[in-house]
């Protein structure tokens, strides 16, 4: 299934979309939808610094500064930014019973983030050529939306069906959980 179209699926079946993202779990693709979330918010952001620049009257350069200061913070950091909230998330969730992996931590964080990117693209727009209340709820659907696809995925993965199983063990890993050797 494609990526877009596991996007759209969870909004309608949140649970279904991770378990297919969770069937494919690997580092490289959980970064991959960190930075494609940062990059797409990267692209919603560009009007606002465009207008604000053009307010300032900013020249060339300056404007290339912001661009590449938005960039830095946008692509390179916030990646890692998201890193520790999925992490810190996930530690606090142990001590209830959370079951899941830190892999399967971090997909969840980073899978609601991509989860919400459509809207993060509206609410940028919105910004710029609609300012005000128009604005500010699209601000607060994004935000709900969010939160709903990760208070779901964490569900799944930390306390239903999806987190760490014997069933996705080896035999031999198994085996050294249940003797301890």
């Amino acid at each position: 299934m494609s990526l877009v179209t596991n996007i759209l699926r969870a909004y309608r079946a949140p649970r279904a979309a991770l378990g297919n993202e969770l069937a494919q779990l690997a580092e490289p693709r959980t970064l991959m939808i960190g930075i494609l979330f940062c990059l797409l918010t990267f692209v919603a952001r560009m009007p606002e610094v465009a207008a604000v620049s053009f307010a300032a009257g900013d020249d060339a350069a300056t404007r290339n500064g912001r661009y590449g200061a938005m960039f830095v913070s946008t692509i390179l950091f916030a990646p890692l930014m998201m890193y520790f909230i999925a992490g810190l998330a996930h530690a606090l969730l142990r001590p209830f019973g959370g079951r899941a992996t830190w892999g399967e931590a971090r997909l969840v964080f980073f899978w609601a983030t991509l989860v919400t990117a459509p809207l993060v693209l509206m609410s940028g727009a919105l910004k710029v050529f609609s300012p005000g209340p128009a604005f500010l709820i699209a601000q607060l659907v994004t935000a709900m939306v969010f939160l709903w696809q990760w208070i779901t995925c964490i569900a799944a993965t930390e306390f239903g069906a999806h987190g760490s199983k014997p069933a996705q063990d080896t035999g031999k890993q198994h085996e050294i959980r249940r003797t301890g050797k």
